[in-house]
């Protein structure tokens, strides 16, 4: 598990910039965001704060939230709340989101703004908030789902479940009636790596994707990863889905206690969150993986 500081991290994660039209995404430092998944990160617990990306593309602009707010994170219709590290007077952050957060880990994470924190989770890469127009956090790098947080309390680490958000934040791979087809959209979007300046330029996306799945289909090559470090993988098959996609499954959650009672090629329904996968990307290949929330049998 990668140990990072959340003042370059953050640094990192806002160094990509944008083109508006045509929709364009370019991010720098290719490489080292490749090679992290599983994060442990410390840093400063900032107030809210929400980044938008000026008309040249690059510059950022951090604004308060309104004044019924204040500093506090608000929480999310899914059931998540979304919170910031980074560095003490500094208001670049990197995005983090607990789920299921109603209550105590709500009322937590507002008591323990400014404080010095250290959070672990799962490193990801999606389009669903880039900064293309006003009004949303820009980022496209988060640690979503946080597994642990240390709030600098004297209470050490806490540890996190992975749940399932609430039903209407759960989105169907093709919705016929919002006119959304994934495999579309991911078609549309090419990448190209350029190894002289360690970049990624994506074109053709669609500039908000959908982060939460709900898809049927046959898990197969089930690798638990028992002696690694690593998430357990498999390979899942569906109907709904043109290609195949590989799919993630934390250690110590009920999606890879749900996965080791598999046998090979089972049928599967899955809630799951889509990601980026940045090392095929390297390769020319824009190549959307899963992680696991939630599995069930069927």
């Amino acid at each position: 598990m990668a140990q990072l500081d959340g003042c370059e991290l953050a640094k990192l994660v806002n160094a990509y910039t944008v083109e508006r039209s045509p929709k364009s995404v370019t991010v720098p430092n290719a490489n080292q965001l490749a090679s992290y998944r599983d994060v442990t990160v410390t840093g400063t617990l900032l107030p809210r704060r929400i980044m938008e990306i000026d008309p040249d593309g690059s510059t950022r602009t951090a604004k308060p939230p309104s004044q019924k707010l204040g500093d506090s994170y608000p929480m999310q219709a899914d059931g998540d709340v979304h919170f910031g590290i980074g560095c003490a007077n500094e208001e670049s952050h990197v995005a983090c989101e607990i789920q299921k957060a109603k209550g105590h880990w709500h009322q937590k994470i507002n008591e323990s703004i400014g404080n010095q924190v250290t959070v672990a989770g799962f490193f990801r890469c999606l389009f669903e908030h880039p900064g293309f127009s006003k009004g949303a956090d820009a980022h496209i790098f988060e640690i979503h789902p946080v597994r642990a947080i240390d709030f600098g309390d004297g209470q050490g680490l806490v540890s996190l479940d992975v749940e399932k958000p609430e039903p209407q934040s759960i989105h169907k791979w093709i919705e016929t009636a919002k006119r959304r087809n994934l495999n579309k959209e991911d078609a549309k979007t090419d990448v190209a790596f350029d190894q002289g300046t360690d970049s990624l330029t994506f074109t053709g996306m669609k500039g908000m994707d959908l982060n939460y799945v709900l898809v049927k289909g046959t898990a197969s090559d089930i690798q638990p990863n028992t002696n690694s470090e690593d998430p357990a993988t498999f390979t899942f098959d569906s109907p709904q889905i043109t290609n195949r996609v590989t799919v993630s499954c934390l250690k110590a959650t009920g999606a890879l206690f749900a996965l080791e009672g598999l046998k090979n090629k089972s049928r599967i329904e899955m809630v799951a969150l889509r990601n980026i996968d940045l090392s095929e990307a390297m390769n020319g290949n824009y190549v959307i993986n899963l992680l696991a929330i939630d599995i069930q049998a069927v």
